[in-house]
């Protein structure tokens, strides 16, 4: 072993006593970090779920019940009022009540039968324009999905009566269910555990100024990069930990 590595080892071991002495340093490295991910990473989130929906089924058929089923199944919406005209849901979105109102037509299932294209009406509260724009993409992909299906029951039954249509089966890689935990939480970690570990060091070389130890260094066979290293070793292993802990 050099004795350069032998200062910077020494260096290291000193700081790490220096921290198991400071509780208030150890809270810090360790417990601030933690908490900080957790805050950012998994409470602030993105993600629409549960959204309560006013629902206008002017058909009321086992159709337009199954259809209303795919939208109360994906987690995303919530059945929470049902009203007879269309115009009944006003008042719910404007009192803030529900942010999404479904309107299904009269005839929906005989239409579907017949192999029609029917149309339904989707209205969102834009006064968020990110939450609109996230629950209009999933009412989207429920409506498509829900159409995919009956089209491949068609085709299954044996009735070639329908033209035949291109499907775009779209795959999101990395994070399917589109979490925002899932590139949420990885990014806060290496934001916050970058800030804490070069704070920390900051912070170690500045105590040793102010408990009066820095002169004492100064005029020991110390060179500056291997202070600086054996400063920022120690913070590096915590933060090594606090990412173990947190994954």
């Amino acid at each position: 072993m050099t004795g350069s590595v032998r200062i910077i080892l020494e260096i290291i071991r000193k700081e790490f006593h220096q921290i198991r002495q400071d509780k208030r340093m150890m809270a810090v490295s360790v417990a601030a970090p933690l908490l900080q991910v957790i805050l950012l990473g998994y409470a602030a989130t993105t993600d629409v779920k549960s959204t309560d929906m006013v629902i206008c089924d002017l058909d009321r058929t086992p159709s337009s019940r199954e259809f209303v089923q795919k939208f109360t199944n994906s987690g995303y919406f919530i059945d929470k009022y049902r009203v007879d005209v269309p115009g009944e849901m006003d008042s719910y979105l404007d009192r803030g009540d529900v942010a999404v109102g479904l309107v299904i037509p009269r005839n929906f299932s005989e239409r579907l039968l017949g192999r029609e294209t029917v149309a339904v009406q989707m209205i969102v509260d834009g006064a968020d324009a990110n939450t609109g724009n996230t629950l209009l993409g999933y009412a989207t992909q429920i409506v498509g999905q829900y159409s995919q299906s009956i089209l491949v029951f068609g085709l299954s039954s044996g009735n070639r009566t329908r033209p035949g249509l291109i499907l775009a089966e779209p795959r999101v890689w990395y994070n399917p269910e589109l979490l925002s935990r899932n590139y949420m939480v990885p990014g806060v970690v290496a934001l916050v555990l970058m800030i804490i570990t070069m704070t920390l060091t900051s912070l170690g070389i500045v105590k040793e100024k102010e408990i009066g130890t820095l002169e004492q260094l100064m005029v020991t066979p110390i060179q500056p990069h291997q202070l600086i290293f054996g400063k920022l070793v120690p913070f590096v292993i915590i933060g090594a930990l606090d990412v173990t802990i947190v994954c």
